[in-house]
């Protein structure tokens, strides 16, 4: 076979002239080998097969060894703060945090029993936290100031360990409270499982509408403040003091109808398990024995009523010192229906003369929604609210006040079943003057040296006195050995050296707050340096650490130039000498 020696293409016989391909020239065309080509092999044949199968083998179990190897890695233990809250903080109460099942009952112990220091507060480590939590603290003790006379410091109030607190959060929760109200959502959550509702819905159901029923924004992720004390109030946000109040109502109302405090949060928490507050628990009248032993029938308004009346007894009283006017729950029963409710929980604040707007949400039933008010009640002046839950409208104050809280108005929510599904919620409209504005700035200290500088540039707005706290920042790790104090101070001694986050927040007279994040630099402390040689006569020393010796030289006025003379360096006339320890013309030396 003859090939184009250019190309390589195959050339017909005889021997051509001129290429078929690319027409180039042939002279004498010579048997030729065809080119080689580079072409990719291809893996074929039951070898090639076995081959791959092998390999793929390999990568899997590596795959499952590498899977092994997490699974088997022991669990990490994730922290839980917890606090217990009766009128105050409730200390030496004994907590434990177990799964809960999804019948409604108590599961695996997770982690305690651990003991709630004099803050109500503790941390536990729990063993695992991919389920709801059921968390439940017994004993203890707290002050009741209400009946103890002005202070009440000390009307200690002793629980038994039948007496007992819980709360239910929903799996991945590190921080919750334990109060009777958390108790009310608990009972409600458990029962509502039992009906078959799943336990995270359950347990996200239930603290919504304890939080509607009660105005409390989170009933399980709020820290109280403690309504009789400056100390706690001072550096408390607006939901925080109207949980203390909300709390410290309760203690009163228990206080008016004579009966102790935990009894009557534990009936109340009864009422609430089946989901309709009439005194009841699945038809069963719940009693409650009074200081006397004598029983008594629980009302049907003890958690409605008879609970605003508590707390507007209390507001009025020496020992409140939140200095809020008007603290309302709702009157009526909020919608308890697992499987249609209302998911909003509070409305937000409105600021004076600033539009605002608010989209209500709901749960359960069949989408779409519709949204009304309803009939027979009324929206504040300059609001309204849309079919599609869209709550919008410009707050207005009355000259001379800083705070307005409207009339109660009913919420309607239908949706698109057949029959229809509705449920009802009575909000408020609360206005507000203009919060505070915090202006930080950054700070610098050294280790393990007293470090003490102020965060705050400047406050405008709200209503002072101002106070101030610090909390963990997402922004940066916590500057340990360092505390902010209510004067907006950071205080301390620090011991490691970095750049650290801290968010500061203002807080008003009222507890209304402006939040900021700070950065703190902590640098190294440096030991001063000293020069420890001397330097001759006529030099002069370099500062530390140089150290080093030199002849400065005189800046002298025009006509005249330096010279080391008598024994320190002197300015003399242009052609003037020195002679005899100073500058003379050359004629007299």
């Amino acid at each position: 076979m003859k090939y184009c020696p250019d190309c390589g293409h195959e050339l017909p016989q005889p021997n051509p002239k001129h290429c078929p391909e690319c027409g180039v020239a042939i002279s004498a065309a010579k048997e030729t080998p065809a080119p080689a080509v580079s072409k990719t092999p291809k893996k074929t044949g039951l070898l090639g097969i076995l081959a791959y199968l092998f390999l793929l083998l390999i990568l899997l179990l590596v795959v499952g060894l590498i899977a092994y190897f997490f699974m088997t890695l022991p669990p990490q233990p994730k922290t839980l703060f917890v606090g217990v809250y009766m009128e105050g903080p409730v200390s030496g109460a004994a907590v434990r945090v177990y799964a809960l099942n999804n019948n409604g009952t108590k599961g695996e112990l997770l982690a305690g029993p651990a003991y709630s220091d004099e803050n109500g507060e503790l941390e536990l480590n729990l063993s695992r936290s991919s389920t709801p939590l059921l968390v439940e603290s017994s004993g203890g003790s707290y002050y009741e100031v209400v009946g103890a006379g002005k202070g009440g410091e000390n009307n200690s109030v002793g629980l038994l360990e039948t007496d007992t607190l819980q709360a239910v959060a929903p799996a991945g929760t590190d921080a919750l409270v334990i109060t009777p109200f958390t108790s009310m959502a608990a009972a409600l959550a458990m029962k509502s499982m039992t009906k078959g509702i799943p336990a995270e819905d359950a347990v996200q159901f239930a603290n919504t509408v304890i939080g509607q029923q009660y105005n409390v924004w989170s009933i399980v992720g709020t820290l109280p403040a403690t309504a009789y004390s400056h100390d706690s109030v001072s550096v408390s946000t607006y939901r925080q003091r109207t949980y203390g109040l909300l709390l410290a109502g309760l203690v009163q109302t228990a206080h008016d109808k004579k009966v102790r405090s935990i009894d009557f949060a534990q009936g109340l928490a009864r009422d609430w398990s089946d989901g309709t507050l009439d005194g009841a628990e699945d038809g069963k009248n719940i009693n409650l024995r009074d200081a006397s032993g004598n029983s008594s029938a629980l009302s049907p308004s003890a958690g409605l009523g008879d609970l605003q009346g508590g707390i507007t007894r209390y507001m009025s009283s020496p020992y409140h010192v939140t200095y809020l006017e008007q603290f309302p729950i709702a009157l009526k029963q909020v919608c308890a229906d697992p499987n249609f409710y209302i998911s909003t929980t509070t409305l937000p604040m409105w600021t004076d003369g600033e539009f605002g707007w608010f989209s209500m949400t709901a749960a359960g039933g069949t989408l779409p929604y519709s949204w009304e008010i309803k009939k027979g009640s009324t929206l504040p002046t300059g609001f309204i609210l849309r079919a599609d839950g869209n709550l919008s409208g410009t707050g207005t104050l009355s000259p001379g006040t800083v705070e307005s809280i409207s009339p109660p108005f009913t919420v309607r929510v239908s949706d698109s079943s057949n029959p229809q599904k509705k449920c009802e919620i009575e909000l408020r409209i609360n206005i507000r003057e203009k919060p505070p504005q915090l202006e930080t700035e950054a700070v610098v200290c050294y280790t393990d040296e007293k470090c003490e500088q102020s965060v705050v540039s400047r406050v405008t707005g709200g209503l002072p006195p101002y106070y101030y706290a610090g909390y963990y920042s997402e922004n940066g790790e916590y500057p340990l050995g360092l505390m902010l104090w209510k004067d907006g101070v950071l205080r301390g001694t620090p011991s490691t050296a970095g750049t650290y986050a801290l968010e500061v927040c203002v807080i008003d007279m009222i507890g209304w707050e402006d939040c900021k994040d700070v950065t703190i630099l902590v640098e190294e402390k440096t030991e001063p340096v000293t020069c420890t040689n001397t330097c001759p006569a006529g030099q002069q020393q370099r500062p530390a650490p140089d150290c080093s010796c030199y002849t400065p030289t005189p800046s002298c006025e025009p006509g005249h130039y330096s010279v080391y003379c008598g024994g320190r360096w002197r300015c003399c006339l242009n052609g003037w000498v020195c002679c005899g320890g100073d500058c003379k013309p050359s004629a007299f030396c």
